[in-house]
């Protein structure tokens, strides 16, 4: 965990986010959706196992200041990949609904993450129970349905040598 977290806070970028390119050193690309809410999901996790505080980690701070900023429930944010059928747009929302969890933020700035990436599932899905867009119908409505379940589950208190949990 100490050596996944440190390669996390080495490569968040100045705004705060995480691309692709910053943990390949190659820089070609910027900040975007899912790279910074998996940035921030993976520093509560390596800090919460670490028995560090990680709830106003100044790093997942300003990944979810990140967040909040550029949130949207109709696109992938900032994701620019020129191929068709690259917009991973249904796994940006199960993204946003793993940061929102593990960083336990209701909200990130003024955005009601959940409310609005549910009330914009409910609206999209199909007369047959999917989810069409970007992927496949199998794969859009496997991750919709995580995340309208909230399927990622708050971090628990970690056993200590005293056996009391932090």
């Amino acid at each position: 965990f100490a050596a996944a977290e440190k390669s996390w806070l080495q490569t968040q970028e100045k705004d705060g986010g995480w691309d692709y390119g910053s943990a390949t050193k190659t820089r070609t690309e910027h900040s975007y959706g899912t790279m910074t809410a998996g940035g921030a999901s993976s520093l509560a996790i390596c800090k919460h196992y670490l028995k560090k505080e990680y709830k106003k980690d100044p790093a997942i701070a300003k990944a979810c200041e990140w967040l909040a900023a550029n949130l949207s429930v109709t696109t992938h944010p900032k994701f620019d990949w020129k191929t068709p059928g690259h917009g991973w747009f249904h796994y940006w929302l199960y993204a946003l609904e793993r940061a929102g969890i593990l960083c336990e933020r209701e909200k990130l700035g003024t955005h009601d993450w959940y409310q609005e990436g549910a009330r914009q599932l409910v609206e999209a899905q199909g007369k047959d129970g999917a989810w069409d867009g970007d992927r496949d119908k199998l794969t859009n409505t496997c991750f919709a349905i995580l995340f309208l379940r909230k399927a990622v589950k708050p971090l628990k208190p970690v056993e200590t040598e005293g056996g009391k949990g932090k």
